[in-house]
């Protein structure tokens, strides 16, 4: 027998002073209240979203920024090792504890807890969304953030991104249900969640910032609801993330590390190609439509109608010009502003649809759920290994639609698509040949050195070639290597992916007596 209260009902979950306390009224409301058709729906989010994260998570080889969240030297000490890098220690605490659950570097144990930090961040943001829209817009909302190119790339790559779009999200979320059930403790937590986003990347600053304008927006601004921001949510957070920031600053880490880097990301340098946003947003999501249709998003926030205008503006804007105008090379970085443009378009979409004639309703509809069907179907295709795309590496084709090839005169990163060029392979081969001395490559130089450390990585010189060489086709940096180069070579051996040649060894010949 089940408990039941005084009514007869059996106890169920939500019953429960926990569960009323943490767990957010719409979500199981949708859940319960709601048609099987909505249920079927959500179902479907959830589980395509874990589809296109999970699958064959470990078939790539690493890119070059996730070796360098691997803490594979075991001669530096871990603290040096975590404070030495130009960014927060989340993403390299969380390879450490995979390498130390897995016993060492296989991608897909390294790469598992940023697919999951993925998978929840749906799921919150679909909450989150919520709290500024129906059901039906905000799950709307959530298709086009999970299966946005960014964001099924940032879960499939062992970086920092996920964990700070899900902590960050998550304190908003935090705030909003703080503020509704007038919450200190919950208040606590939303800070601390703001910290571990900022202590993945200084991104965070922009969510924390929108977690600071929803409390004043909630709150009369006078000295007790000051007191109130400073103790429970200002003091808390810069406890958490000072405990890394305060020693990375005094110590210098910030100044050898990351200064450099931000002023080459804000002022570009000499090997920068041409930085283009909208080049970069193509390559993620090859359907253009959905970015446009974000784009006139933007004129909702000139609808007076739109919940919480005002902050949506701040939101968008923030990171819109900081990375649009102040920074010459902003990467992925603009994903940032395309987080609120989602929101925006359910809240917009809502008030457009319910203010238009039936015909205009119907249309509007298929229209959204066309452009979710695309973006989901495109996604699962470019990211999910076993569809074979090849994208962006070369021309792909997808049923009628042509995708070209990665422009590497464009200065674009390249995250989360399946790229095997058999690295492991040739390791394994070069493991078991005595006398291997330099190698090098024509593709990406950090991933080389990390699959081939055993060996010198050689580059050649005006007289000087290295003894063996790995020639790649269609590779990351799109470079081929030139036929006069490779006829001081003899091949050894090649190397192949599902039955295509993707790599060749080659050792160099023998000088001429």
């Amino acid at each position: 027998m089940f408990p039941t209260l005084d009514t007869g009902r059996p106890l169920l979950p939500q019953d429960s002073v926990v569960w009323r306390l943490w767990m957010p009224r719409n979500i199981y409301q949708d859940m319960l209240d709601k048609n099987k058709l909505f249920i079927f729906v959500f179902a479907l989010l959830l589980i395509f979203s874990l589809y296109v994260r999970f699958s064959q998570l470990g078939y790539s080889t690493f890119y070059g920024d996730e070796t360098k969240t691997l803490y594979f030297d075991k001669t530096v000490p871990a603290l040096t090792f975590l404070f030495d890098q130009r960014k927060g220690p989340v993403q390299f605490l969380a390879s450490w504890i995979m390498e130390k659950i897995s016993g060492g570097f296989d991608e897909f144990w390294i790469r598992l807890p940023f697919a999951t930090a993925g998978l929840l961040s749906v799921l919150v943001f679909y909450i989150l969304a919520r709290k500024f829209m129906n059901q039906w817009a905000a799950l709307a909302s959530s298709f086009l953030y999970s299966f946005s190119g960014f964001s099924v790339a940032f879960s499939r790559t062992a970086q920092y991104q996920q964990f700070l779009l899900l902590f960050g999200l998550l304190g908003i979320l935090l705030m909003f249900l703080s503020l509704e059930k007038n919450n200190r403790f919950l208040l606590i937590i939303s800070a601390l969640a703001f910290s571990i986003s900022l202590l993945s990347h200084y991104d965070g600053i922009f969510y924390l910032l929108i977690g600071a304008l929803l409390f004043f927006n909630h709150s009369n601004v006078n000295v007790t609801t000051i007191r109130k921001f400073v103790l429970f949510f200002i003091f808390p957070a810069l406890i958490l993330s000072g405990l890394f920031y305060i020693p990375y600053l005094l110590n210098g880490y910030f100044e050898s590390n990351s200064l450099s880097y931000l002023l080459r990301r804000v002022f570009g340098g000499a090997e920068s190609g041409i930085a283009n946003s909208f080049y970069t947003v193509r390559i993620y999501n090859p359907l253009v439509l959905p970015f446009i249709v974000l784009m006139l998003s933007v004129f909702g926030l000139n609808n007076e109608k739109l919940p919480y205008r005002k902050i949506f503006f701040v939101w968008f804007i923030v990171p819109f010009i900081l990375f649009e105008f102040l920074t010459l090379n902003p990467g992925t970085h603009i994903f940032h502003y395309l987080v609120p443009l989602i929101l925006i378009f359910g809240c917009y979409g809502q008030l457009i649809l319910t203010s238009g004639s039936a015909a205009f309703k119907i249309i509007g509809k298929l229209l959204i759920i066309f452009i979710i069907i695309a973006q989901v179907s495109v996604s699962i295709w470019m990211f999910v290994p076993h569809f074979k795309s090849n994208y962006p590496w070369r021309e792909s084709r997808f049923m009628n639609l042509r995708f070209p090839k990665l422009d590497k005169k464009f200065q674009v990163f390249t995250y989360g698509f399946p790229y095997d060029r058999g690295f492991r392979e040739i390791r394994d081969h070069l493991d078991s040949v005595e006398g291997i001395r330099g190698i090098y490559t024509n593709d990406n130089d950090v991933v080389a050195k990390y699959y081939f450390m055993k060996y010198d990585y050689t580059p050649p010189g005006p007289n000087f070639l290295p003894p063996y060489y790995v020639n790649v086709y269609n590779n990351h940096e799109q470079k081929d290597t030139p036929p006069d180069f490779l006829a001081s070579y003899t091949l050894v051996k090649e190397f192949y992916v599902e039955g295509e040649l993707v790599s060749e060894l080659y050792k160099l010949n023998a000088p001429e007596d």
